[in-house]
């Protein structure tokens, strides 16, 4: 884990050009995002195996669906936009595609994938992010410094370190020592 985090410190660093000030507000929020998924993970795990992933998925959804319709609703100038601007629902319509395709079916699937394996082993398919979102911004034309490679590299490979199946010599302590 510990390879990992410098992994993490060092992408933060280098992204703001040296610079963690740039970048603090921000990291702090993924730092906890990352507690709250943890707590997630291992509350699925812990308490919820006796519901189905749809089940849990709904629920989610829907105690988050409450608060976010009420500010859109009363807030934002949603619905106006949507009677007035061109192509509004168009746009509405491919947004919900992408929330049930791309948001409710992964929940789904990733529910499944703790239930089946370890909380450890599902939270950690979520490194590959990092790694998509860094070849998205390749083809977008962003500006990736070699170094970038290197810290995403260390969070990959303390990824592995960490799931990475010990051995029973490893685990239990010989009886000649």
């Amino acid at each position: 884990m510990f390879i990992g985090l410098i992994g993490a410190v060092g992408l933060i660093s280098s992204s703001g050009g040296n610079d963690f000030s740039f970048n603090f507000g921000y990291a702090a929020l993924v730092v906890l995002a990352t507690i709250l998924y943890a707590l997630n993970v291992n509350l699925i795990k812990a308490r919820l195996q006796h519901l189905n992933s749809i089940t849990i998925t709904s629920v989610a959804f829907f105690i988050v669906g409450i608060p976010s319709t009420i500010i859109l609703l009363s807030a934002t100038d949603f619905i106006p936009k949507l009677a007035t601007v061109p192509g509004a629902w168009t746009g509405f319509g491919y947004l919900a595609i992408l929330a049930v395709v791309g948001t409710g079916i992964a929940m789904i699937a990733f529910n499944t994938l703790i239930r089946i394996t370890t909380p450890l082993f599902a939270s950690s398919v979520t490194y590959l992010i990092p790694v998509v979102a860094l070849i998205w911004g390749i083809i977008d034309g962003e500006y990736v410094d070699l170094s970038f490679l290197l810290w995403v590299g260390l969070i990959i490979g303390g990824v592995l370190l960490v799931n990475k199946k010990r051995t029973v010599a490893q685990i239990q302590p010989s009886a000649n020592k």
